[in-house]
């Protein structure tokens, strides 16, 4: 329903889950995070504004292509199990 992902941003549910988690992301079968990228190049704090916490140098087309990724959790929470969220920004409504 959208033409362009221009953002992206990973929230965990605790500050100290975020060291050592690793993400491989690919938006129709094109790389955008290699194997072993580090989640806390995309991750803020709350101190941050909203609009702010996106990672934004993407722009891949979003309308009918598929987003494939790899979480893997460095073993860091304090509560297991727990869900990452990764947040898609997206514009031009088709």
């Amino acid at each position: 329903m959208y033409k362009t992902i221009t953002g992206l941003f990973v929230s965990l549910p605790e500050d100290n889950a975020v060291p050592g988690c690793l993400l491989e992301l690919k938006v129709a079968d094109k790389e955008i995070f290699p194997e072993e990228f580090e989640v806390k190049m995309i991750t803020t704090g709350l101190n941050v504004s909203p609009n702010k916490r996106f990672y934004n140098k993407i722009s891949e087309d979003a309308a009918g292509n598929r987003i494939d990724g790899r979480f893997v959790d460095a073993g860091k929470s304090s509560s297991y199990p727990y869900v990452a969220k990764l947040y898609v920004r997206l514009e031009e409504r088709i």
